[in-house]
């Protein structure tokens, strides 16, 4: 992933395992190859200490960016309408600032169509 020729694009969703009462968060990194291959790997499932707040969640998602070397390539950030994931990019944001990174929270926080269909649809 250190040699994307793209930005890294982070797919999450997080939820709660009613069985095993335990909060997780899944991430997918979205790429271009240096061959020229568009990659989908999954960089993390992780549990969460406590519940699934977008604090949490960034904490769990600046980890793994920081594990694969890969926090100076972040893209956009592609999660479902919830208010948690709002948060969980505000603190990328502040990171990425804090790390000189230009990164814009609202302009690189993307929803996912899936989820606005489903939701459109539930309403109907």
């Amino acid at each position: 992933m250190k040699e994307a020729t793209t930005q890294i694009h982070l797919s999450c969703d997080g939820g709660t395992n009613p069985q095993l009462t335990m909060a997780v968060v899944g991430l997918i990194a979205n790429f271009t190859s240096r061959a020229g291959i568009r990659m989908n790997p999954v960089i993390g499932l992780h549990t969460l200490e406590g519940s699934h707040t977008g604090a949490n969640m960034a904490e769990v998602v600046m980890e793994a960016l920081r594990e694969y070397g890969i926090e100076e390539k972040l893209g956009y950030f592609v999660g479902d309408n919830a208010s948690n994931n709002d948060t969980l990019v505000r603190h990328l944001a502040e990171a990425q600032v804090a790390a000189n990174r230009l990164y814009n929270a609202s302009e690189y926080r993307l929803r996912c169509v899936r989820h606005v269909i489903c939701l459109s649809v539930k309403a109907f």
